[in-house]
């Protein structure tokens, strides 16, 4: 369904810029399609493993839209009893589902964040990065050791959902330049992007393959059992 979605962008863009008569904007969006398209073939399968990889079917899971703290109730021992605000739920694979991190724990991949301009924002990345870190090894412990493959991506999801919502907030550009920026610091977005779209230079699409596929690695720490 993803790169259903991602055909349907890829020609919308495109035949916005071909009507409007603006080349060098068709050869910008062709390159964000063109990296969209290598990122998405590194996300991971549920059922992923080592050894046999894409073996198993994809597995998809009934998850709340809105894991946010909020939504989150507890008692007063801190124990969860229970989510609410299930409105548009989904089915989505256990690394965006039960196996993802929260909305709070990823803030630092969503389009609005801004860390430390906007007044309010309390998390820095590296302290979101360290928080998903813990999240990841409790979920894994909670496991005891089932699913640990899965558990395994558990810190990485934050980028694997920035992926997935950009395709219903239209946020492409902006997940694009959040990926970019930790696979090529201090590249030019719109020049990197207009210069993808006509060609890959040589050995660039092996190289960013292999960046992307260490990126989107399971965290072995996190595999118990």
């Amino acid at each position: 369904m993803i790169r259903r979605r991602l055909r349907n962008w890829s020609i919308g863009t495109r035949d916005r810029c071909t009507k409007e008569g603006k080349l060098e904007q068709l050869e910008y969006y062709s390159g964000v399609s063109k990296f969209y398209e290598l990122l998405i073939s590194h996300l991971p399968l549920s059922k992923a493993s080592s050894s046999a990889a894409g073996s198993d079917p994809e597995q998809f899971f009934v998850s709340p839209p809105d894991n946010n703290l909020q939504n989150i109730l507890a008692d007063e021992r801190g124990n969860i009893t229970g989510f609410i605000d299930w409105d548009s739920i989904e089915s989505l694979p256990a690394y965006l589902s039960w196996a993802g991190q929260p909305i709070f724990l990823r803030a630092d991949w969503m389009e609005e964040y801004d860390w430390p301009v906007v007044s309010g924002q309390s998390n820095s990345p590296t302290e979101l990065a360290h928080y998903r870190k813990q999240y990841a090894r409790y979920l894994a412990e909670a496991c005891g050791g089932t699913d640990c493959r899965i558990t395994g991506f558990t810190e990485k999801s934050a980028m694997f959902q920035a992926l997935w919502d950009s395709f219903g907030t239209g946020h492409h550009e902006e997940t694009a330049r959040k990926f970019l920026e930790v696979l090529l610091p201090r590249v030019d977005m719109y020049g990197h992007m207009s210069r993808l779209g006509v060609d890959w230079l040589d050995g660039e699409e092996a190289w960013i393959h292999k960046e992307v596929e260490a990126l989107f690695a399971p965290n072995l720490m996190t595999i118990v059992g």
